[in-house]
């Protein structure tokens, strides 16, 4: 017992990255939160933790940059926003995102002033301020997917 308290108090020297430049002496278990804290290692994928996301209440924003968006309420009513589209299939209601999500989108698309609080917060946040133009593309993406089986 006497060597883990030994051990557990001894002082290490830790320099800390960034902001935080300086050298400071740690016991080790106070060393092992620092580096656990402020170097983590890879994070993990957001897929890996959340691999499906149901989302009702959804439309379709598409930014200037011709990105398209998820925008609607998760299975705990929380407002989300999702990174952009790469496949959209309506018959199954699945969406692939950029970020390896996949969204399962829940009943008929939303009305339009219900989700565009969350989305406004959220592109306010993501452009500083600066704006930008949007148009919500839901009845077209809808559109073109009927057209593209009627093909």
């Amino acid at each position: 017992m006497d060597t883990i308290v030994a051990f557990m108090t001894r002082r290490f020297k830790v320099t800390l990255p960034g902001a935080y430049e300086q050298a400071g002496y740690f016991t080790l278990y106070e060393a092992r939160v620092i580096e656990e804290v402020l170097m983590p290692r890879r994070p993990t994928p957001l897929a890996a933790v959340e691999p499906d996301v149901y989302l009702s209440r959804w439309r379709i924003f598409e930014t200037d940059d011709g990105l398209k968006r998820l925008v609607g309420y998760d299975s705990v009513d929380q407002g989300r926003v999702s990174s952009a589209l790469v496949t959209f299939n309506p018959k199954t209601t699945h969406v692939q995102t950029s970020d390896g999500l996949t969204y399962r989108l829940l009943g008929e698309p939303g009305f339009f002033w219900g989700v565009i609080d969350t989305w406004d917060i959220w592109f306010h946040t993501i452009t500083r301020g600066q704006g930008g133009a949007v148009k919500d593309v839901t009845e077209l993406m809808l559109a073109k997917s009927v057209s593209d089986d009627d093909a």
